[in-house]
């Protein structure tokens, strides 16, 4: 047993087997005064006062959990070289004294039935935590006698910390909080990132070092393929968009997409992920893009070397793989059959569907047609695309569930999983296939932040993907109107810092963070 005078701390060692130890505890009315260890000393903060306080210093905070984070893991060394992971998850609390929250890093500890109690609309106290400073931004982590307190377990009752003057402030601006108002941006799960990156190129270079260094498209490849479970990391790479579409959460079918002029179809990940090509997809596959939201506005003319909006079925080549499609700006109202063609649910119409297929797989007859629509300058042809799974449900964040919170927990724990579907807080998002200068193409999530601080700059493609934000000076603009700009990717070289996050399974979730373009 020790005891450090500078902490206050007293930490026991006791066996647990072998002998197994035999604890008894005291009253204390049996115990002398001057033996009893001084009472904890506790230091408390508010989001105000912590905006300047400097890198290193330990403190204690209070507040209302409006966010808690999935569990992700990060791979580390010990002093011996040996590799390891640690756990942790994000928090944010808020306390009412400015309109910063306290981001925590809280690292697994050992009170796991505590973490496990961590829901959004908790008061949570976390002691002796340290302040780390990041450029313009800062978050606090645990560190070795970091305690977590927190409604439900019957801690703060018994706490000397409840009777502290910082302590009952928070708590009278608690109580002056509607609970459906703090439930409405209460969020539990979901992709997060903190702090964010920064917006140009050169001062996150200057952050990092050097580090992470840029990959090629097969070194990517196998790191992200060496990743573990839940385990989570940066990479960087050389590359271009050469797909943007955009869809919202459950009606992947319905999606805008813009695409980079026709090629064959080159190898890539299934959907917004990374995962091993399936054997049977092909350039003469039959799995046709998505055609155009019935919720979207109609989109201005693409350009020659792309292809934008919906799309009218034509015969299939089956030499260039490729399928002829015009152009169509109908209102989107008027939403036009599925490119693929289905047979008649009557089974009388069956044969007559399968003796139809003979006509569409006569490569025969593609010569004269061939020849005559590429002379009409209304057709352009674009490539065969894969169709794309719908985005990792872990990916997106929920609206907290107060009388399901057991079992969104559970949804968001490692290895968790539920029936239940919860209301999501993001539905839409944006999938960019970015190709590596080798050729390797991923497919990667682009979710947009609502400017969640002052950001000024032009909406244009380069400056939102370098921001992940769009401009709080102007409004957003439509999902629309963002892929009838998507040709400004064309042939622009970007830097794009991509999070990897392994699912499980063959499911690896990769999300665009910041691209930079690169001149000349």
């Amino acid at each position: 047993m020790g005891y450090d005078e500078d902490r206050h701390d007293i930490e026991v060692s006791v066996n647990s087997r072998n002998p197994r130890a035999q604890i008894c505890v005291l009253p204390e009315s049996s115990v002398l005064p001057e033996d009893l260890p001084p009472a904890p000393e506790f230091t408390f903060y508010n989001s105000l006062q912590l905006l300047d306080r400097p890198h290193g210093v330990i403190c204690d905070v209070i507040g209302l959990l409006t966010f808690s984070g999935r569990p992700e893991r990060i791979r580390t060394k010990d002093a011996h070289g040996v590799e390891f992971f640690l756990e942790y998850r994000w928090l944010r609390l808020e306390d009412g004294s400015s309109d910063y929250p306290v981001m925590v890093k809280l690292f697994s500890t050992s009170q796991p039935d505590v973490q496990r109690q961590l829901h959004p609309l908790s008061v949570v106290v976390c002691s002796r935590v340290k302040v780390i400073r990041v450029d313009q931004h800062q978050y606090l982590r645990n560190t070795t006698y970091t305690q977590v307190y927190c409604t439900g377990q019957g801690h703060h009752s018994v706490m000397g910390y409840r009777k502290l003057h910082p302590v009952r402030d928070f708590i009278r601006w608690l109580r002056s909080q509607d609970d459906r108002q703090v439930q409405s941006r209460a969020l539990v799960g979901g992709f997060f990132v903190y702090p964010p990156p920064p917006v140009s190129l050169e001062t996150f270079m200057k952050h990092h070092r050097g580090s992470p260094g840029f990959l090629q498209g097969a070194e990517l490849q196998a790191e992200i393929e060496r990743l573990c479970y839940r385990e989570r990391r940066t990479f960087c790479i050389q590359a271009t968009v050469t797909m943007v579409t955009h869809c919202r959460a459950g009606q992947e079918d319905r999606c805008l997409f813009w695409t980079f002029r026709p090629s064959p179809v080159p190898w890539s990940s299934s959907g917004p992920g990374f995962s091993k090509p399936s054997p049977s997809l092909s350039s003469s596959s039959s799995v046709l893009p998505p055609l155009l939201s019935s919720s979207s506005s109609p989109l201005p003319p693409a350009s020659p070397s792309s292809t934008v909006n919906q799309l009218t079925p034509r015969p299939l080549d089956r030499r260039s793989g490729c399928v002829k499609r015009r152009l169509s700006f109908e209102s989107p109202r008027k939403r036009r059959p599925r490119v693929t063609v289905e047979p008649d649910q009557n089974k009388d119409t069956v044969i007559l569907f399968q003796a139809s297929m003979e006509f569409l797989e006569n490569a025969d007859d593609t010569d004269e047609d061939h020849a005559h629509d590429s002379d009409n300058s209304s057709f352009v042809t674009a490539p065969l695309l894969p169709t794309f799974p719908p985005v990792a449900m872990e990916t997106l964040p929920m609206y907290y569930d107060h009388e399901h919170r057991e079992e969104q927990a559970v949804t968001v724990a490692m290895g968790g999983k539920t029936s239940k579907n919860f209301n999501l807080a993001i539905e839409e998002y944006y999938t960019l296939r970015i190709r590596a200068l080798s050729g390797v193409s991923f497919d990667v999530v682009f979710l947009p932040d609502s400017a969640p601080s002052l950001l000024h700059h032009s909406n244009t493609w380069s400056s939102i993907l370098s921001h992940r934000a769009f401009s709080s000076h102007t409004p957003a603009p439509a999902p629309a109107d963002l892929i009838a700009m998507a040709p400004q990717l064309t042939n622009q070289r970007l830097v794009c810092v991509v999070e990897a996050c392994h699912l499980g399974g063959a499911r690896t979730e990769l999300v665009l963070v910041r691209a930079f373009p690169l001149s000349g």
